[in-house]
This record gives structure tokens, C-alpha cells and sequence, in this order.
């Protein structure tokens, strides 16, 4: 079946400046976009399969919209520059998946006779928002002292609904005084408020005229608080569960520090020293066809309501390096980070339900590097390498859900990245040409510890290229994207519901696209 996914997206942005004197700036702006799209554009399988299979071919809609509004507000003092930033992001999404062949499944729901099935469905809409407001000043002393300070505060909620419908199972079964409720495989209201206030600062110091030394702090507070309603149905064993879940909070520190060594106008060391924060959440319910399974893996049903946040200390030493008046520039750097109460997927495979649990702490290593060249004026040749080992070192008592083992690889962490690139230009009609040549490359990941064949998502590479033509405003350009036609695995995706056993879902990336953009500047 051809034009399964046809999707439509349109999109405005506008913005404007305004300056009523030297010392102001005023800077509002607008973005909306609106997708629909009447199939996922997903892989079923293996990345470069075509075919999707739908048991009951349930059209699997899908409806985004947004809208962001934005306004910077600037002054400058002579001595520095106060700046307002004020953001409000709106989002409503709507989706539909065919979920017979899962309901249907004999591990799942083992109702039907043999060689029947009903045509279930399972579909999602959400309303979010976020409000984001940002005061800060950025000092312009002359002095060897210079800081950033401010104040920080966002709001944002979700109301999601998601339920899975089988109209006329429950007569079809004759389950008596049910209401009606037996159609519903599962039905749920989920209502989520995350705020966050922080205050933050930083402070420069030229020790010297090459030494240069940062240090600066983020304080915050971030709660979230969400209910959730799960109405009667097969999932919750015809159980009403509804109320608030547990409330997470967290009130802590981020310090900042940095050293950076000027050697000359073309090459610098540098160290730095910091701490991140990602805030935890809540996990669905265990649905009653995932029991056996929990039992079997865990010994219990009762996993984690919820997960943590999780911390990182990032510890970093590198060099940016020119040679021969920068004609060959050279950017490099080490890093270790050390994770504390790491949030990780955990999967029970054979009927699809996946939460979130904490490991106790993980660790990454690695180097990175980038090499750009200029062997003419019209010439330059770049490239860049991402070697990273990862572990995780302690399971802690999350250990008894995340079914990894201290040592093991943390998952969807590749060992190797890479990219390159090669421009060329020179003059022709009254005005300049140029062919770009662009290669990334991704190495071998696993999206579960037991690494699985369909877990494995092997390494790939992209190759793009494009010539164009600029003269004055006009840019003109012929692109051809993926020129290998490879069939990138970016990741195994969940479904609405859960994973029909045995058929994985990937997030891929687009077939060899041939196509021609045409820009104007005014």
C-alpha cells in the first residue's frame, strides 16, 4: 500500500525589532506549526522494512500544533545590560495507533477463540503549556571583575487522555452487568504541574592577562505534583484507581567552576568543573496482563510508583588550537561524567510495559576532537571523533528493576561518533558557487541490557551533499540528502499502549531525498 504516511506541515514565524534609543531593545516573536499526518512514519521490524501490518487497518492519525510566544526585552546601562526574557509555549497533540494485534495477543488478553479477533484501537491527546520568565544582568565593568546574576521561574502542565476502545467486545464475550465498561480496554486521565524557581549567578576574574578563572552557582527548587484517574476497564481489572501520586520535589545546589589559560591570540587550555539536575517523575500503572510477567522477572508487582532525579558532575580539560595563521584549527577535549541515581529504561519484553527506575550511579569517559582545515581560500576539509566508555558502577537498590549488572554499558550510549565535511567554492556568473559534502557517522548501541537482535541498533552513516549558487540576496541550491539511501536506526520506539511482542517499532531516518531550496535576504 503506497501513501500510508502522507503528512502536512505548515508553519508561520514572525518577529520584529525595536530600538526607541541607543539603550533599548525590544524583541517579540511568533512561531506556529501545525502536522497531520495519516500514518507514523515508523519502521516496522528492521529500519528498512516498508511494510507496516495493521490486523484490523486502523487509520493511524496524527494531529501536533503549536504555538510560541516570546518577548526580549534589553537595557543597556554603560556599565551593563539588564535583559527580560518572557516565553509562552501552547501544544495540542492528538494520535491513534491500531492496537488489535496487541489486545489480541495470547500473552496479552487470551479471550477470543482461536483465529478471531476484535478491532481495538488506542489514542492520546494532550494540552500543554509553558510559561517561562527570566530576569538577569550581564555586567560590562572595567575591571578585572565582571558577573551574571538572575532569577529564574517556569510553570508548565499537562493533561493527557489515552484510552483503548473495542466497541461491542463486551457483548460479543456476554459478560453480563459489566455497563458497557468490558468495550474499554483501558482509559485514563493523567494531570501533571511542574514548577521550577531558581536564582543564579557566575562571576569572571582576569587573575592575569592569560589566566582567567570562573565560578558561579545555580540555587532551585523544582516540584512536581500530578493525579491520575484510571477508569474501569480490562487493564485495571474493572477497578476505579484515581487520586494524587506521590508529590516530587527537590532543593539543591549546582556550583560552577572554570579555568581557561590564553597561550596566544590562536590557542587556549581550558578546565571546567559542573553539576546537572533532571527532575524525576511517575510511572504508569502495572496493567494486569504484565502480573505473571513482573512476578517471574521481579518477584513482585508492586515497581516503582515513581523514579528520581538524577544528578550529574561533568569534569572537562581541553585546548583550542591554530596553526599557520589558523589555517588548521584544532579543538580536543576529555571529559569524565559521574552520574548519580541514573532514571533508565526498564522493559518487560514479552508483554511490552516499560517504566522508569534509578541505578545508584554510572559513569561516561571520553574524548572528543575536531579538526578543521584551509589547504586554499576556496577550500576547507573538517572533521570530528567522539570516542565515549560508559558503565554503570553501582545498581543500588534500584538494581532489583533495572535488569542491568554493574559493569554493563549504559544503554543507547554509542562507543563512536563521527562526522566530516568538505566545502569547495570559486567565481562563476557574477557570482559564487559552492559543493559541501557532509558524512556523520553513528556507532553500534542497545536499547536493553539483554541486547537482543531487535535491541541492537546497529551502526550506520548519512551522506549528504549540495551545490548552490549565491550572487547579492539570492541564494539558490540542488541538495541530495542520504546519498546512500541508508537505513538509519535512530531508536526502537514504544508504542501507545505497549509493544506487540515480537514486532518492534524504529525511528528511522528518510530514504535518498533529492530537492532545491531558493532563499531570499531583504
Amino acid at each position: 500500500i503506497e501513501n500510508v504516511d502522507d503528512e502536512t506541515t505548515i508553519g508561520c514565524h514572525g518577529s520584529f525589532k525595536w530600538t526607541p534609543n541607543e539603550n533599548w531593545t525590544i524583541l517579540p516573536k511568533v512561531i506556529f506549526q501545525r502536522t497531520d499526518s495519516d500514518g507514523y512514519n515508523l519502521a516496522d521490524i528492521e529500519p528498512g522494512n516498508f511494510t507496516q501490518f495493521r490486523a484490523s487497518d486502523i487509520d493511524e492519525l496524527f494531529e501536533d500544533q503549536f504555538a510560541s510566544y516570546s518577548l526580549s526585552v534589553k537595557y543597556n546601562t554603560g556599565k551593563g545590560e539588564f535583559v527580560s526574557a518572557t516565553s509562552y509555549f501552547d501544544r495540542f497533540y492528538m494520535e491513534t495507533e491500531d492496537a488489535t494485534e496487541f489486545f489480541n495477543s495470547p500473552v496479552v488478553f487470551d479471550l477470543l477463540p482461536a483465529g478471531l479477533s476484535f478491532p481495538s484501537d488506542v489514542s492520546r491527546d494532550g494540552a500543554f503549556n509553558k510559561f517561562i520568565q527570566e530576569f538577569r544582568y550581564v555586567s560590562d565593568l572595567e575591571s578585572k571583575l565582571n558577573f551574571s546574576a538572575g532569577v529564574y521561574y517556569a510553570d508548565e502542565t499537562l493533561d493527557e487522555d489515552g484510552r483503548s476502545e473495542s466497541p461491542g467486545l463486551g457483548d460479543f464475550l456476554e459478560i453480563p452487568d459489566n455497563g458497557g465498561a468490558f468495550d474499554d480496554i483501558f482509559r485514563f486521565e493523567d494531570d501533571t504541574n511542574i514548577r521550577e524557581f531558581a536564582v543564579f549567578a557566575e562571576f569572571y576574574w582576569d587573575i592575569t592577562d592569560k589566566l582567567k578563572g570562573t565560578i558561579g552557582g545555580r540555587f532551585f527548587n523544582a516540584t512536581s505534583e500530578r493525579s491520575r484517574t484510571v477508569f474501569s476497564s480490562l487493564v485495571s481489572n474493572f477497578e476505579l484507581l484515581t487520586g494524587d501520586l506521590p508529590t516530587l520535589s527537590d532543593t539543591d545546589f549546582n556550583p560552577k567552576f572554570g579555568l581557561s589559560y590564553k597561550i596566544d591570540d590562536n590557542n587556549l587550555l581550558y578546565t571546567t568543573v559542573s553539576r546537572g539536575y533532571r527532575i524525576g517523575g511517575v510511572n504508569p500503572i502495572l496493567p494486569s496482563f504484565s502480573f505473571e510477567e513482573a512476578t517471574d522477572l521481579f518477584g513482585t508487582t508492586d515497581l516503582p510508583t515513581t523514579f528520581e532525579s538524577d544528578f550529574l558532575w561533568a569534569y572537562e580539560v581541553g585546548a583550542k588550537l591554530g596553526f599557520f595563521d589558523r589555517k588548521l584549527v584544532i579543538n580536543t577535549a576529555l571529559f569524565l561524567n559521574d552520574w548519580s541515581d541514573l532514571q533508565l529504561r526498564s522493559l518487560l519484553p514479552a508483554s511490552g510495559f516499560n517504566f522508569i527506575t534509578n541505578v545508584d550511579s554510572a559513569r561516561t569517559t571520553g574524548l572528543e576532537i575536531d579538526v578543521i582545515a584551509y589547504p586554499s581560500s576556496n577550500f576547507s576539509i573538517g572533521g570530528s571523533l567522539g570516542l565515549i566508555d560508559s558503565e554503570i558502577t553501582d545498581l543500588g537498590d534500584g538494581g532489583l528493576f533495572s535488569q542491568g549488572a554493574e559493569g554493563a554499558e549504559i544503554l543507547l550510549i554509542p562507543s563512536i561518533t563521527a562526522a566530516a565535511n568538505a566545502e569547495y567554492k570559486w567565481q562563476a556568473f557574477g557570482g559564487d558557487m559552492f559543493l559541501r559534502a557532509d558524512l556523520q557517522h553513528s556507532g553500534e548501541r542497545f536499547s536493553s541490557f539483554d541486547r537482543a537482535p531487535e535491541r541492537t541498533l546497529a551502526a550506520y552513516t548519512i551522506i549528504n551533499s549540495r551545490i548552490g549558487y549565491n550572487i547579492d540576496k539570492y541564494n539558490f541550491a540542488i541538495f541530495a540528502n542520504n546519498l546512500t539511501n541508508e537505513a538509519a536506526n535512530f531508536g526502537d520506539v514504544i508504542s501507545l499502549a505497549a509493544e506487540v511482542p515480537g514486532r518492534v517499532r524504529f525511528a528511522t531516518n528518510r530514504p535518498i531525498t533529492i530537492g532545491a531550496s531558493f532563499r531570499y535576504r531583504f
